[in-house]
């Protein structure tokens, strides 16, 4: 599923809409009533306001810089899924801002790295002396 979107800049683009947001619009769609305008009443105006209000009803943490996190996540997670290029276009810059300040490595590669048959050897070879490398040889 995909949106047209106002950007700050004036101009309109078109994003994807992660199937589970897309999923939880649907659910409260099918339980508005008939003759409802709005399903989420938010405006681009006051967003900070909405989001803390709809967080807090939610029981989440506040943290830091909420917005900047949660798009430095969606980048990372579309990273993964789409080439770059594309996400890039999505999200609103270009290659080299992303890499400089938006793409993270997740944990869960780290561990899927670690969990392969190559760690163990990395892990060996890393931890052993000069000496014990070279007296292989």
């Amino acid at each position: 599923m995909r949106k047209n979107v106002l950007c700050v800049s004036g101009r309109r683009k078109v994003v994807p809409i992660e199937p589970k947001l897309y999923q939880l619009l649907l659910d409260v769609f099918e339980q508005a009533q008939e003759n409802e305008n709005r399903i989420c009443p938010v405006s681009r105006h006051g967003l900070w306001r909405n989001f803390q209000v709809y967080r807090k009803r939610a029981g989440l943490e506040k943290w830091k810089d909420a917005f900047k996190v949660m798009r430095r996540n969606c980048e990372t997670d579309w990273a993964q899924q789409y080439p770059q290029y594309v996400v890039s276009t999505w999200i609103g810059h270009n290659i080299q801002v992303s890499a400089r300040h938006y793409l993270q490595v997740p944990a869960e590669l780290y561990k899927k790295v670690a969990a392969t048959n190559l760690a163990p050897t990395a892990t060996k070879t890393a931890t052993k002396s000069k000496t014990e490398l070279s007296e292989r040889k």
